[in-house]
C-alpha cells in the first residue's frame, strides 16, 4: 500500500508515494494523474514483471529500455540491489525518471540515458527536435553494457526489459531479453 507524501519545500510542493518493501522504502513521485495510476497498478499491470526482477540477485545488470518514469527500473535497482541502465526517449518521463531515482537517492544503483535504442535509425518529430537523428542498436546496446560490465565488475549483463513497438529479431531469441 502506497502511502502518500509531500516534501517540505512549501514554494514547490511535490507529492510522492512511500512503498515499504520487506525493510527497504521505495518513492515514487505522484504529480500526475498517470504517475499516481503507474504506482498504483506497480503489482498488477505486469506481475510477472515483477516476479522476473524480484528474481535477481543483488548487482546483476538490468536494462530498462522505454523506462518511461521508472517504474521497474527503481524496483529493479531499490528493492531487488540490481544495477540499472535505464533509457527514455520522451523529455518529461525522462524528467520524472530522474527525481524519481535521486528521490530515492539510487544515483549509485540507477544510470539513466535520455535517449531512443532502436535497430532501424529513428526519425524523431520536429516538434520534439529539430532533425533527425539515429538511435543506437539493441544488439550494439546490449553488447556494449556487456563489454563494460566485464571491465568494471567482471561480470556481464544479467537481463533486459524491452518496451518497444517492434522487437528486433536478434533481441527475440536472447534469453535475457523480456519484452
Amino acid at each position: 500500500m502506497a502511502v502518500a507524501k509531500r516534501l517540505t519545500d512549501a514554494e514547490r510542493p511535490f507529492k510522492y508515494a512511500e512503498l515499504n518493501l520487506d525493510g527497504r522504502t521505495l518513492r515514487y513521485g505522484i504529480g500526475t494523474p498517470a504517475c499516481r495510476w503507474r504506482v498504483q497498478t506497480l503489482f498488477t499491470k505486469e506481475p510477472g514483471t515483477i516476479d522476473w526482477i524480484g528474481s535477481f540477485a543483488p548487482g546483476e545488470v538490468f536494462v530498462d529500455v522505454g523506462a518511461n518514469i521508472g517504474i521497474y527500473s527503481l524496483y529493479a535497482g531499490v528493492a531487488a540491489g540490481a544495477e540499472v541502465y535505464a533509457f527514455e526517449p520522451e523529455s518529461q518521463n525522462y524528467a520524472e525518471l530522474y527525481r524519481n531515482i535521486f528521490l530515492n537517492e539510487a544515483q549509485r544503483s540507477i544510470t539513466a540515458y535520455c535517449a531512443a535504442i532502436s535497430d532501424q535509425p529513428i526519425w524523431q518529430v520536429p516538434v520534439i527536435a529539430t532533425s533527425s537523428q539515429n538511435g543506437q542498436g539493441i544488439d550494439e546496446l546490449l553488447e556494449a553494457i556487456d563489454r563494460h560490465r566485464q571491465v568494471q565488475a567482471g561480470s556481464a549483463l544479467g537481463a533486459a526489459k524491452l518496451d518497444l513497438r517492434q522487437q528486433p529479431q536478434a533481441a527475440r531469441h536472447d534469453p535475457r531479453v523480456r519484452q
